[in-house]
């Protein structure tokens, strides 16, 4: 009798297993995959998980889970519609620490998206609009939590700006990019107190920095004059954490060793030439004070 009441016992607690594993993993007349499904990992034949979610009609639905290769630990977890990724998803680290939160807009970034070092710590926030491009401004930070550079595209202008910061907070270098015509035409990497390099070639680029007495606050221009008639100018405004890059481009005359640069609202428009230099009429600053452009010519 007890023999018997063991095996009915074993049966019954079976059964509810038995009756899951009936109802996962099927397809319909039509060999599509439908409800709830488990996929593995084909290593050593064993059956690992590797992600489940349900499907409707051969296409993904509802949640989804993703796994590491222990089949235990969970690697992401999010939304599908009509197949495509749609909705907040979120990433793990395989200690199970978050990773990253976002959403998905048909399969594609779409808002904010925020990624985190193994410690917690921030590590990047970025923005995607419904196209999945990015746009505004992405921060990277440190592991420290301490921000490490940021990125910042201006659509308007078409200028991508990234500035690095050293891991206690003082300006590493600026990187930037002008995209015309989807292709970058002018580069220039900035240090706090010199122009580090530049990938425009073409000779008459002249370089000047402003300076406010007694403060951390400067000013430092790059002046390329190009042969066809044209020019541009970069300034990058340093203001300890507040630092960014404006951008112009015109055209220029000469008259009487004074150079006139049209369509110029970053710079003095009136030049003189003077040996290597171009120097302006004394202009007052932001401190009120007024000063003289003397722009220094540089090696191409």
């Amino acid at each position: 009798m007890k023999i018997t009441f063991l095996i009915l016992l074993l049966f019954l607690v079976s059964l509810p297993v038995n009756c899951q594993n009936d109802s996962i993993n099927k397809y319909d007349e039509l060999n599509r995959k439908q409800g709830y499904w488990i996929h593995y990992f084909s290593e050593n034949h064993e059956q690992v998980k590797k992600e489940e979610g349900s499907y409707l009609d051969d296409i993904r639905v509802g949640t989804w889970i993703f796994y590491y290769p222990d089949g235990k630990s969970v690697k992401a977890e999010g939304q599908f519609k009509d197949g495509e990724a749609n909705g907040p998803y979120t990433k793990f680290y395989d200690n199970g620490k978050l990773k990253e939160i976002g959403v998905f807009y048909n399969s594609k970034y779409y808002g904010d998206r925020k990624k985190y070092h193994e410690n917690g710590q921030l590590e990047q926030q970025a923005h995607f609009d419904d196209s999945g491009a990015q746009f505004d401004t992405t921060f990277n930070f440190y592991f420290s939590g301490e921000i490490e550079s940021k990125k910042t595209l201006d659509t308007a202008n078409h200028i991508i700006t990234e500035i690095y910061y050293n891991e206690d907070g003082t300006h590493k270098n600026t990187k930037m990019m002008v995209i015309e015509n989807q292709r970058s035409f002018s580069i220039v990497q900035i240090a706090p107190n010199l122009f580090l390099d530049s990938s425009n070639t073409i000779e008459g680029n002249y370089h000047y920095k402003l300076t406010f007495e007694g403060t951390p606050i400067f000013r430092e221009f790059l002046l390329i004059i190009h042969e066809d008639s044209t020019y541009e100018v970069f300034k990058y405004i340093y203001e300890s954490c507040y630092n960014y890059i404006e951008y112009s481009k015109g055209t220029w005359t000469l008259d009487n060793k004074r150079i006139h640069l049209n369509n110029n609202s970053l710079i003095p428009s009136e030049l003189m030439v003077e040996g290597d230099s171009l120097i302006s009429k004394k202009v007052k600053e932001i401190d009120d004070k007024k000063r003289v452009y003397n722009f220094k010519k540089i090696s191409p």
